[in-house]
């Protein structure tokens, strides 16, 4: 989100690089620094035993939850990089959207089953 400001992918365009070489290097290394970071998530829930995730062998399942997170998480973060110009703004936006998306829209559908 950071490339407005900087002119960073100005810079490599016209240094030769391509647009897809581009955007597929950056999502690469997007997601080798998410899957660091979500790797220890995953060692943390083994060390604490957080039952409601290791039971049942249902860590492989949260492990894959993380990984498809991830790959969603990216791209929808690139996406709202476009509607802002100040990356403080676009932080904001997509921290605000990951709070309605996860907690909100859950509980309201969890509510609307309950009506039937």
């Amino acid at each position: 989100m950071r490339e407005k400001q900087f002119g960073s992918k100005a810079i490599q365009l016209q240094c030769g690089l391509s647009t897809t070489i581009y955007w597929i290097s950056h999502f690469l290394l997007d997601y080798l620094k998410y899957i660091f970071v979500a790797s220890f998530g995953i060692i943390f829930i083994k060390v604490f035993d957080i039952d409601s995730f290791i039971t049942l062998d249902r860590l492989g399942a949260v492990g894959v939850l993380f990984v498809l997170y991830g790959l969603a998480a990216i791209p929808f973060l690139y996406l709202m990089s476009f509607f802002f110009k100040e990356y403080g703004n676009s932080e904001n936006a997509v921290f605000i959207a990951n709070i309605s998306f996860s907690a909100f829209l859950p509980i309201m559908f969890f509510s609307f089953g309950e009506f039937n």
